[in-house]
């Protein structure tokens, strides 16, 4: 149950701190399936939850420790390649990136 518990406040407190938007998606194909593939997951794991307010239920969901377990995992990669694309997008336009002196 801790592990669970533990595994789902990572996995939420990165799907909060991240966004991925659809053109970014596209750009970085890979990481945007990894990135819905998240998204699907979390979302059947939550409707279920809410179905069942009761924590042991909610944790006994099938399948819900690899569930969360990959969701950490390809978010760990997705963010990988979110600063990867962001770092290439700020060498390729560096003049919106440098501070001008006043």
């Amino acid at each position: 149950m801790q592990e669970i518990m533990e595994t789902w406040l990572q996995v939420q407190k990165a799907l909060v701190t991240m966004y991925c938007s659809h053109d970014i998606c596209n750009q970085i194909s890979v990481e945007g399936k990894h990135f819905e593939v998240v998204s699907r997951n979390w979302r059947l794991i939550m409707k279920e939850s809410v179905k069942e307010a009761n924590g042991m239920r909610v944790i006994s969901q099938p399948q819900m420790l690899d569930k969360l377990k990959e969701a950490e995992s390809l978010l760990d990669d997705i963010q990988k390649g979110l600063n990867d694309y962001l770092e290439k997008k700020r060498l390729f336009f560096l003049r919106f990136f440098l501070s001008v002196p006043r």
